[in-house]
């Protein structure tokens, strides 16, 4: 069983209806609402607030990791796909624990000797251009699913 633990993001479920609609099925959110478990392959979760505009940090600190196991940490879109590991798709980027490889559309990159793995505390930022509405950054065949 893979533990991560979130610190300093933003939060798993939505606080007013208590969904988890951005938890693959596969995956467990502990009571403390900021710890996700799962042992069945790769899938995804991602918070139910969105992000279009500015620079954002969170880290991540790994409390449990068996030898045999991996994980993908990241960033994804809406329109990513939560039963696959973020970074195979468009709408995703992620940092895989074995090798260091970092990952988008499915394409790997070495980017850290060794990866990562239990105890690790891991930070992750992105800056987006302020003023670029989402729909303009999407690729054109996903551009309908954008609600206006």
């Amino acid at each position: 069983m893979i533990e991560v633990k979130h610190k300093k993001t933003l939060p798993l479920i939505n606080q007013k209806t208590n969904l988890f609609f951005n938890l693959a099925q596969q995956l467990k959110l502990n009571d403390d609402r900021l710890t996700v478990t799962g042992d069945k392959g790769y899938c995804s979760v991602r918070s139910t607030h969105c992000i279009s505009r500015g620079a954002w940090y969170y880290e991540v600190t790994i409390t449990s990791m068996p030898s045999n196991t991996a994980t993908r940490i990241g960033w994804a879109q809406h329109l990513a796909n939560l039963q696959t590991p973020i970074g195979t798709d468009k709408f995703g980027y992620s940092w895989r624990s074995k090798k260091g490889t970092i990952f988008h559309e499915a394409s790997g990159l070495h980017y850290s000797n060794g990866g990562y793995g239990e105890n690790d505390v891991l930070g992750f930022l992105i800056i987006l251009p302020e003023n670029t509405p989402p729909d303009v950054m999407l690729p054109r065949k996903y551009k309908k699913l954008v609600k206006k």
